[in-house]
């Protein structure tokens, strides 16, 4: 009878050993290609938007992720690293054409460190510098916080870093970056599963900036569109396959003809970005002259801009929030001498906004914009203001005259008693046509499709400041060269205008919500340094002796089940 239990006893064992090897061998499969989390965090910081997994879920072309991010850092960047690569596996999870290759660029030997270097290099990568301790000295280390997204159609460089922001602690700026992770590896994914490129269009023929002075943003966007000029005088109407239409810093009129082409381009769902000066203002003029009346641009565009529920008031705003100028103040021989105040009409404008467009941005400098107000539509549409001055603003009716007179004596902070004046504004909805029950049978006649009053759903963001894209140029013994966008020399800081127009032209140019996900926020829970030194020891013990008495303490309850059970 004993014997025949032994028997029974270890066919049991055998057959549970068997089910356990089973369901390893089922949970090891499960874990490698099912991905699968519970998300309790407050701000849901592991919990995909929609539209990321819709667009990553629809991608059908095979997509490689080169990450370069390899490699042993300090705690605050090991956060970076091991975000990113969870955010590549959730990825991965939605999509089986998404693979993912790990490189550290500085594993190897001294030639195979330096190949790897040019190679990046000559895609625009270049390395951050760290500090790092060692054997308890501190050494500089070169990291790429970088990955590649490659495609049969193109490759896409994703930096993870984000630019430190005035005032930010590094803790913040590794918060920002692992905040907009998810946005930027869909948006980059996104990108280079499309065989073809958007096109935008830069608008000319009216004075606008030239080739030369939007180098810098046109070559920025040219990694992932087709960028263009367009001059309306060469065309019958807009080719409905342009997405979106740049009017940059325009000096001219517009024609009648010019604004029924934009207006029904508006009218067909085609989005647009206004970057509009009211008055020319001319610094050199007025250093050489002392005074300078700015005069108001004859655009003739205030009543379709109107139309679509904008209007650039007549005046220039000054701020207390702004940036410097060069200004001689005195001669010692032939040298001049330089001091470098504040000057009131070059705004330096901080997002106050959550739209995603703006938020997590650095200051933007703007120069010599106006007031835009937003008015009531014919058509049911949505504004939300982008910039806007600080708490200490004030304006100036225009004509009238700017001198260096204001600079003689400090600002009378009383006349800087206006908040929030709105300088740049989103606009969404629908837009109703200027020309409606005004085209003669003539222009019906020309138009290349039929004239439409009303348009689809569709989007433009409208600045009152036409230098905001401007790239400068400069001058030495060397030859000319090329100031990055934002880059303020006198300043010596740059400013987050090219971030902010590239945000402008993805949230016009996304169709699928993309943009959505980078308005996460990811909450910075800061350790308590001082109390975690003071507790180290204990914590030290806790998380070395807790795992062993639970596993001390389920195997004498599991010998005391099993006893009880077979009696032995």
């Amino acid at each position: 009878m004993n014997k025949l239990l032994q028997i029974n006893t270890a066919k049991k064992g055998l057959i549970a050993t068997l089910i356990a090897i089973a369901g390893v061998v089922l949970l090891n499969y499960a874990t490698t290609n099912w991905v699968a989390q519970i998300d309790l965090t407050e701000d849901k910081r592991f919990t995909l938007t929609d539209a990321t997994k819709r667009a990553i879920s629809e991608v059908n072309t095979p997509i490689t992720i080169v990450n370069y991010f390899e490699g042993d850092f300090p705690a605050s960047f090991k956060r970076l690293q091991i975000a990113t690569k969870e955010k590549i596996n959730e990825f991965r999870g939605l999509n089986n054409e998404v693979s993912v290759e790990l490189i550290d660029p500085n594993d190897g030997d001294k030639d195979a460190v330096n190949a790897i270097r040019k190679n990046l290099g000559q895609k625009g990568v270049f390395p951050t510098n760290i500090r790092v301790n060692e054997n308890g000295e501190k050494i500089e280390k070169i990291i790429y916080p970088t990955l590649i997204v490659k495609s049969q159609h193109k490759e896409i460089v994703v930096k993870l870093l984000e630019n430190e922001i005035a005032g930010a602690s590094p803790d913040e700026v590794i918060n920002n970056s692992v905040a907009l992770l998810e946005y930027k590896l869909a948006n980059a994914i996104s990108k280079a599963s499309q065989p073809e490129k958007p096109i935008v269009m830069f608008l000319e023929g009216h004075g606008e900036l030239i080739p030369q002075q939007t180098k810098d943003i046109q070559e920025e966007i040219g990694q992932h569109y087709k960028v263009g000029r367009l001059n309306l005088n060469k065309t019958q109407a807009i080719d409905p396959r342009v997405s979106l239409l740049i009017v940059a810093k325009p000096q001219s009129a517009f024609s009648r003809e010019d604004k029924i082409k934009i207006d029904q381009y508006v009218m067909n769902g085609g989005r647009t970005l206004w970057m509009i000066d009211k008055y020319a203002v001319d610094l050199d003029s007025l250093y050489q002259a002392g005074k300078w009346i700015p005069k108001e641009y004859p655009l003739n565009i205030e009543d379709i801009l109107f139309r679509y529920g904008a209007r650039i008031k007549n005046n220039l705003v000054l701020d207390l929030a702004c940036s410097k100028i060069p200004l001689v103040t005195g001669m010692i021989g032939n040298a001049p001498q330089f001091e470098y105040p504040k000057w009131y009409y070059h705004l330096t404008s901080t997002p106050k906004s959550e739209h995603p467009i703006v938020k997590n941005l650095d200051r933007i400098n703007l120069f010599y914009p106006s007031v835009l107000d937003t008015v009531k539509t014919k058509t049911p549409s949505k504004k939300t203001i982008l910039l806007s001055s600080s708490d200490h603003a004030r304006t100036q009716s225009m004509p009238n005259e700017l001198t260096f007179e204001i600079l003689r004596y400090p600002p009378d902070v009383d006349q800087y008693n206006k908040k929030n004046l709105t300088l740049g504004a989103l606009y969404e909805g629908q837009f109703s046509s200027l020309y409606e029950n005004r085209l003669n049978p003539t222009e019906l006649n020309s138009l290349k499709q039929p004239f439409k009053t009303e348009s689809v759903p569709t989007k433009m963001i409208i600045i009152s400041d036409g230098d905001i894209g401007k790239s400068i140029s400069k001058t030495n013994q060397n030859g000319s060269y090329d100031l990055p966008l934002g880059f303020n020399e006198y300043d010596r800081y740059t400013y987050d205008n090219k971030e902010f127009l590239l945000n402008c032209i993805e949230y016009l140019m996304d169709d699928n919500g993309l943009i959505e996900a980078r308005s996460k926020e990811v909450k910075l829970r800061l350790l308590d340094r001082v109390k975690a030194k003071k507790e180290r020891t204990k914590w030290q013990v806790i998380n070395l002796v807790t795992p062993l008495v639970i596993v001390v303490l389920f195997g004498f309850i599991w010998n005391y089940l099993r006893r009880r059970k077979y009696g032995v």
